[in-house]
């Protein structure tokens, strides 16, 4: 009995041994999610429920690849549920006896719910720094090409054309990882060749100290085994008070084959200057005023052509060339008139100029690529060698007249040569070394070199005599070096805190050298630049959550306002470089908030010194003329509070609002002001399922003041209406502005106050055509980057 007693005891022991081990060990599940075109789904919530009761046992999210997986899991019968907005719920049930590894799951397309275009949580995956949209089958694609779709996104606004991001201006737009030169190559991809969008708020350490604004990231999609997709686009353009004035085509094509991929990118551009404005001048020390009226016309004709070869070696290394032509020229003419009178509104004189500009602008690039992936985890190695060869020629002749209709009547006559070349060349070398499961660090080098060479020849003409000017005319050349480096690093504390620390040191070198009096100047600037990002995700589920970010940068420096170069606009006026403006440094700190990625808050504080702008002068020859010039001179900081929403109205409207508010103020030597500047935009989205769809946007933009100018209220409506042909192959478009009031600027100085009106009308229509192609094979594209871009900085 003892003995039975025994056995029992051990049989009883070890069952429950087992049964205890057997509930210990631990399993995972993992697979991954396809359309029903075999295009991974990210960011598809995965969630494993029990197959009893359907109790909550794990979750993940999809990544990039489509794939995902849950892990610390007891055996036994389970149910995967996978949800995502554009695509129909589907449950798989599973038993979990040892590690598995599922078979690929195919999810269809969610037809009915293709509605109104709205970014809904699904769609969106946040982290501390940025956040990711995808736009595979999302309906917010119908219609638009990319420029589009920018701003329909969250915290973006497309304010005719300049893209911004939380009120600031968008600093680098990139495309598979090579930074775009052209902005018009936007409107040559479809939004629907696009798989996501990363906006990050701030540029980070990553990339150069003058990225003052946020950074667009655009991912093509990336199919498998070869073939082509593309689109080509054609539009027409009328004014209704100016007729035909800008017509465009455009084309870009990928292609892939075995270890080649190509992208290329076409375009061809006629625009004509329309421009007609009034400025009326008081001179407050000479008691006179000149009331000015002027006209610019003339046609631009301008050609880009982007070729991108990548091969890969193997599946660890590839290489690339990029290679980049863009030629434009122009020949606006400009005719002005102006009355001069006293104080007692007696005309006194009655001047006038045409100024001819002959315009040849050149640019060629060519980029070397190197990437390695060096490890199965992400981490990868990128090396990018860059050379842009940019030249800017500009043939002015002009006549001035003075004393029209008088016995003094004189006239002068001018013409400028200015010849203007730049070389640049940049290396630039970055690491992403992935550290355990969640840690990530960033480190690299870039090195930069500027040289320019402007050629300037000023000549009048006295007694039939063509006379250089010998105060003007001059050799000048400029040189500017940058030295980089930077690291930051990213993790994450549990699930729901993010973060991103880093910084940059970067020096920076220019000197320049006059021949006319055989000087050099040479100036460094050496600057420590920190970053760093907060997030806590609230609800990963709903997009609720809440970030911060901080952010030491500059201006980006602006060779081509280093410069003695005078450009003459009309007897009146004229513009000139400064040889003494130096960068500005900024503090940028933002806090941001989503509420159900329905409700968007942000709010941003900017402080900088030395803060540099145009600013307005008389001449000290002839106090009758004023010119603006490029001077540091105080300090500025500000607030900015923005909000946006997208509310669906029906199955087929939405609407996205974004209201802006900046407070801004401004204190130097000679300027003292605060002002506040509003912005409201709403823009109404229409999308049918028979093919029609269109889109109407509103906007208002108060009058504000900034420095020495006020800039008047500003308002408009604009839109587009589309329908798709040939089984959405076809797409045929209406844009069309219907109310658009014209800016008027006002600048008030101690010696002069003047009003500047733009009088064309912008009310026109614009008929476009696109059509897309695709063939062969699904295909994976590549691109090759191009680093480096000529920043001009100008008077607005």
């Amino acid at each position: 009995m003892k003995l039975q007693r025994l056995i029992l005891f051990v049989l009883v022991l070890h069952s429950t041994l087992y049964i205890w081990a057997d509930s210990n060990v631990r399993y995972s599940i993992e697979g991954s999610l396809h359309d029903t075109s075999g295009q991974s789904i990210n960011y598809a919530t995965v969630t494993l429920l029990s197959a009893i009761d359907s109790t909550y046992i794990g979750g993940s999210i999809t990544n990039e690849d489509g794939k995902f997986k849950i892990n610390n899991l007891s055996s036994g019968r389970y149910t995967l549920q996978i949800t995502h907005l554009l695509f129909k719920r589907k449950h798989v049930d599973v038993v979990i006896k040892d590690n598995m590894a599922l078979s690929p799951i195919v999810l269809e397309e969610n037809i009915n719910e293709l509605g109104a275009v709205i970014v809904t949580a699904n769609a969106i995956q946040h982290k501390p720094d940025r956040y990711i949209v995808s736009l595979q089958g999302n309906p917010i694609v119908k219609g638009n090409n990319t420029t589009e779709v920018l701003g329909l996104m969250p915290g973006i606004t497309n304010e005719r054309g300049v893209l911004k991001l939380n009120g600031r201006d968008v600093s680098q737009i990139y495309i598979d990882g090579r930074k775009l030169r052209d902005r018009k190559e936007l409107d040559a991809i479809q939004a629907d060749n696009i798989d996501k969008i990363e906006i990050i708020y701030l540029s980070g350490s990553e990339e150069d100290a003058g990225s003052t604004g946020g950074i667009i990231d655009i991912k093509l999609k990336k199919l498998v085994n070869g073939g082509y997709y593309g689109a080509v686009s054609g539009d027409y353009a009328l004014l209704l008070t100016e007729g035909h004035y800008s017509d465009n085509i455009n084309a870009s094509v990928n292609y892939a084959y075995k270890r080649l991929s190509v992208y290329n990118y076409l375009s061809y551009n006629d625009f004509k200057q329309t421009d007609t404005y009034e400025i009326s001048s008081i001179y407050k020390q000479l008691e006179q005023n000149i009331t000015m009226r002027t006209q610019e016309r003339g046609w631009k004709q301008s050609f880009s052509d982007r070729l991108s070869l990548s091969y890969e070696l193997n599946k660890m290394h590839s290489i690339g060339i990029n290679g980049r032509l863009s030629i434009a020229d122009a020949t606006p003419i400009q005719h002005s008139s102006s009355i001069v009178k006293n104080s007692n509104e007696t005309a006194t004189n009655s001047t006038g100029s045409d100024i001819n500009n002959d315009t040849k602008n050149r640019q060629y690039q060519l980029a070397l690529n190197y990437n390695w992936q060096i490890d199965s985890k992400g981490s990868n190695f990128k090396l990018i060698a860059d050379y842009l060869n940019f030249s800017n020629q500009i043939q002015q002749n002009g006549i001035y007249r003075y004393g029209i209709n008088s016995e003094s009547e004189t006239n002068k006559y001018s013409q400028n040569d200015i010849d203007n070349k730049t070389d640049m060349y940049e290396v630039d070398a970055r690491f992403a070394i992935m550290i355990g499961k969640k840690g990530q660090l960033d480190f690299g080098a870039n090195y930069s070199l500027n040289k320019s060479d402007q050629q300037l020849d000023y000549q009048h003409l006295i007694n039939n005599a063509w006379i250089a000017d010998t105060d003007l005319c001059d050799n000048y050349m400029l040189e500017g070096i940058k030295y980089a480096g930077y690291m930051s690093y990213s993790s994450a504390i549990g699930k729901k805190i993010k973060y991103k620390a880093g910084y940059r040191i970067q020096q920076n070198k220019i000197s320049y050298h006059s021949k006319k009096i055989y000087e050099t100047n040479l100036r460094t600037y050496f600057g420590f630049y920190p970053s760093l990002s907060l997030m806590y995700n609230i609800n990963p589920q709903d997009g609720t959550y809440i970030n911060l970010n901080y952010q030491r940068d500059m201006d980006p420096i602006p060779y081509n306002a280093i410069t003695p170069v005078i450009v003459y606009n009309n007897e009146n006026s004229y513009t000139k470089g400064n040889v003494n403006i130096k960068p500005v440094n900024f503090h940028i700190i933002m806090l941001g908030t989503a509420y159900k990625s329905k409700w968007n808050l942000n709010y941003l504080f900017v402080s900088g010194n030395d803060l540099l702008y145009y600013k307005t002068f008389v001449d000290e020859k002839n106090p009758l003329v004023t010119y603006t010039m490029p001077v540091n001179n105080g300090r500025m900081y500000g607030h900015s509070f923005a909000t946006d929403r997208t509310f669906k109205i029906s199955q087929w409207w939405s609407i996205k609002g974004n209201l802006r508010l900046e407070w801004m103020r401004y204190k130097g030597l000679e300027i003292n002001t605060a002002a506040w500047k509003p912005y409201v935009l709403l823009t109404n989205t229409f999308n049918t399922l028979s093919g029609w769809g269109g889109n109407l946007t509103a906007y208002l933009e108060p009058t504000y003041k900034s420095q020495e100018r006020t800039y008047k209220a500003v308002y408009g409506l604009y839109g587009k209406v589309y329908k798709y042909l040939l089984k959405e192959k076809l797409l045929a478009s209406l844009n069309f502005t219907a109310l658009a009031r014209n800016r008027q600027i006002i600048i008030d100085t101690p010696d002069v106050l003047s009003k500047k009106r733009y009088l064309t009308s912008q009310t026109g229509i614009s008929i476009g055509i696109t059509y897309n192609f695709n063939g062969g094979k699904k295909v994976t594209t590549k691109q090759v980057q191009s680093i480096q871009k000529y920043y001009e900085y100008k008077d607005k």
